[in-house]
């Protein structure tokens, strides 16, 4: 578990968050800052290694969304981002705290109807490098 994720203030966990991934090249006094209690390169490495956010992959909208296991609940920090200092805007700031039996099945039964929606979606057919032999009806 990451050290800071029980901090009280899930604005700080965010911007510490969006903080740690500035660019060490435009603010390389950074790698000695702290954040949430922890130097920012082993703050970076935790946030990596517990794969803690959905975030750029997931999400269109500048949004986050950070997952921490915490004992037997799960915390859940949203928020989404304002672009001119990249920290988190207040007014979207979510911070959720459920038990993790329910919010693993919860996640379980979400995954279990999209991939039922998914299999009666219809489906392109597209040849081996990639050419359309048939679109959608």
């Amino acid at each position: 578990m990451a050290p800071f994720a029980s901090e009280p203030h899930a604005g700080r966990i965010a911007d510490a968050h969006q903080d740690a991934y500035r660019d060490p090249i435009w603010a390389p006094d950074q790698e000695k800052e702290w954040f949430c209690g922890v130097l920012q390169e082993k703050f970076r490495a935790l946030i990596y290694s517990s794969r803690c956010e959905w975030g750029d992959e997931v999400f269109n909208d500048v949004s986050q969304v950070l997952h921490f296991d915490i004992g037997d609940r799960v915390r859940l920090i949203a928020f989404r981002n304002i672009e001119a200092d990249w920290h988190h805007d207040p007014a979207t700031l979510a911070d959720v705290w459920l038990e993790a039996g329910e919010f693993y099945r919860i996640l379980k039964e979400w995954r279990e109807r999209l991939e039922v929606e998914w299999r009666a979606a219809p489906k392109i057919k597209v040849s081996e490098n990639g050419e359309l032999l048939e679109d959608l009806p």
